[in-house]
């Protein structure tokens, strides 16, 4: 898996599979352009979506819109189940108090349904977001965060800390599928890809356990890993090969993709 300087900057990926770990409605703009490079580009998604168990703690929030002054969303897994919840309940978007998203894809989700954001930050981490919104001056205002059920606490802990009034809700969960495509399962344990792009510590988590080697089946593969969150955490988990996209654009995966590509392993 040595660097092919020999290619076209522009073909640099000839020769290179790539694993994409979202579900395919996800993957396509991506797929696309690194097909576009000249990669084999590969998919199994590790991660589904389900509702939440109990939809009453959210039901309760929504009603109550008009007592938030903020709803900070950090994945538009999070966008799209609210929006959906509201329409369930025949409530308007429009009543949504001032809107935070973690980064441009969270950002651009809300806005592909017709609502503006108020405060995105430039780096896609929940520490910045928490860091803009204590700019924008958070102290005593009541926040509403909707989440998965796997999130982590920084958002809810860092708000805190500015001095906001925080209240979590589940609106969905991260499941594994219930059926695998055993032929890309089995190139991962021979050796055929050569990099997996991986938006969560979930999608990470659920492919190890996917995997009947494990981690042992990831130990000569690159993991281009979406935010700081992400990369961190594989990197605890003992994998060395880990590369970074800072911003969870179309542009910063490919460049992560890339990059890995043309690294020495």
């Amino acid at each position: 898996m040595n660097a092919r300087h020999d290619l076209p900057a522009e073909k640099h990926l000839i020769g290179r599979t790539v694993l994409l770990t979202r579900a395919p409605p996800d993957n396509e703009d991506l797929r696309r352009a690194l097909e576009s490079l000249g990669a084999a580009v590969l998919a199994l998604p590790t991660i589904a979506i389900a509702a939440p168990t109990d939809w009453a703690p959210v039901d309760r929030a929504l009603v109550n819109l008009a007592t938030y002054d903020w709803v900070v969303f950090a994945s538009r897994h999070a966008v799209r189940a609210v929006c959906e919840r509201l329409d369930a309940l025949h409530i308007s978007p429009a009543l949504l108090p001032a809107l935070a998203a973690v980064g441009s894809s969270t950002a651009l989700e809300l806005r592909r349904l017709g609502l503006s954001v108020d405060c995105v930050p430039s780096v896609a981490t929940g520490a910045a977001l928490v860091e803009a919104l204590a700019a924008a001056g958070v102290r005593g205002k009541r926040i509403l965060a909707p989440r998965g059920d796997q999130s982590g606490r920084e958002l809810r802990d860092g708000l805190g800390r500015a001095g906001a009034v925080v209240e979590e809700v589940v609106v969905y969960r991260n499941v594994r599928p219930d059926v695998m495509d055993s032929e890309i399962v089995s190139r991962l344990e021979e050796g055929q890809v050569d990099v997996v792009v991986l938006g969560s510590l979930s999608a990470l988590k659920n492919l190890i356990e996917i995997l009947p080697s494990g981690k042992r089946a990831l130990a000569g593969v690159r993991l281009a890993c979406v935010g700081p969150t992400t990369a961190a955490s594989a990197r605890a988990r003992g994998f060395s090969n880990v590369w970074v996209s800072e911003e969870p654009s179309l542009q910063g995966l490919v460049d992560t993709v890339v990059a890995s590509c043309g690294a020495e392993t």
